[in-house]
């Protein structure tokens, strides 16, 4: 289910949205391994709201999403998304940023005592431009994401690793052969 928020907000704009889960249930038995319970996985809940006037938009998005429910082991995996993200066009020039944070959330219902493993965060930037030549356009791009797995030592002389980190860097070029016809 969506909902938009009228156009003539005064360039305010914004969407909600809400996806129900999936409902489907699964008894084991007493004597069948626990599986996969999915009456919650699929489950959606969003927004994104965001200003545009003249060569600014600005733009904030939350949503969390059950993806997995092990509902007799006691867990619910769940993603959470935050991003902000802006562009200006300075006519010769556009330019845009983004930045995001997700979660990836166990969650012990349960069993809280069993351990597990921590959540997992990523963390990201992406700072790009645009410069229209010609029928065409120029991409340039520059991206970094941060996998953190929240370890901790066990004991004392434990060694952990270094998160993970990825950068990027891209640059293409767009030519438009009609209104509905690019060649990348």
């Amino acid at each position: 289910i969506g909902y938009f928020l009228p156009p003539n907000l005064g360039g305010f704009y914004g969407q909600l949205q809400y996806s129900f889960g999936e409902k489907t249930k699964y008894s084991p038995g007493t004597a069948t391994p626990a599986v996969d319970n999915n009456s919650r996985a699929g489950r959606y809940v969003g927004g994104r709201f965001g200003y545009a006037n003249g060569p600014l938009d600005v733009a904030v998005a939350y949503a969390s999403s059950t993806v997995g429910d092990q509902f007799y082991a006691g867990t619910t995996n769940k993603v959470n998304t935050f991003n902000l993200g802006a562009s200006y066009d300075f006519g010769p020039a556009k330019l845009f940023g983004e930045f995001s944070k997700a979660k990836n959330k166990l969650d012990y219902e349960v069993t809280p005592n069993l351990g597990g493993r921590p959540d997992i965060d990523l963390t990201g930037y992406l700072l790009g431009v645009t410069v229209p030549v010609g029928a065409g356009l120029i991409r340039a791009s520059y991206s970094s994401v941060k996998y953190d797995e929240n370890l901790i030592a066990q004991t004392p002389f434990a060694i952990i690793p270094e998160d993970k980190k990825a950068n990027k860097l891209a640059i293409g070029y767009v030519h438009n052969l009609s209104k509905r016809t690019a060649l990348y």
